[in-house]
């Protein structure tokens, strides 16, 4: 972690107002945090009114792909592009010279490349029920994706793209 070291155990407790403690073994670091209070973001702020749906993926080919990268690039970074009409998934400093491209994918409409977090994206997309993952816009203004099943149920992850 940033805050503690690896090496060594880390305590956490709940007080009974609700205030998280986290404590480093042998050490006086202390993390705690403002006590929660139970209430979430109201969600419908942060999602835009229509969504346009750019693909359409299956689920287990996507993780394949995403843990591939995880693997065997340096950067755990992973680019989405169009190629052909078809989705091209690339990782910087990948040790794998050619390209990963989706063969189980629907596009619906153009859209420009896409950074994701490869590990991060793939414990999102694990979220997901289904045989099928949706990708569409989510917001704009803060390039956020909303991935959800085929069905496009109310359950749903939001997710941020890297910055190029």
């Amino acid at each position: 972690t940033k805050i503690f070291s690896r090496a060594k155990q880390i305590s956490i407790g709940l007080t009974e107002r609700g205030i998280l403690v986290l404590s480093e073994e042998g050490s006086d670091r202390v993390l705690v945090t403002p006590p929660f209070n139970g209430e979430y973001p109201d969600m419908s702020r942060l999602v835009d009114a229509t969504s346009d749906k750019f693909f359409r993926v299956n689920k287990k080919e996507l993780q394949k792909m995403l843990q591939l990268i995880d693997i065997t690039s340096d950067m755990k970074q992973v680019r989405f592009s169009r190629v052909n009409g078809s989705i091209a998934l690339f990782a910087t400093k990948s040790q794998i010279e050619t390209d990963l491209v989706l063969s189980s994918v629907e596009v619906f409409k153009e859209f420009e490349d896409i950074n994701f977090n490869a590990e991060f994206l793939g414990a999102c997309v694990t979220a997901i029920d289904g045989t099928e993952v949706l990708i569409s816009n989510a917001n704009e203004k803060m390039k956020a994706y909303r991935l959800e099943n085929e069905e496009r149920s109310e359950s749903y992850t939001l997710v941020q793209a890297l910055s190029s």
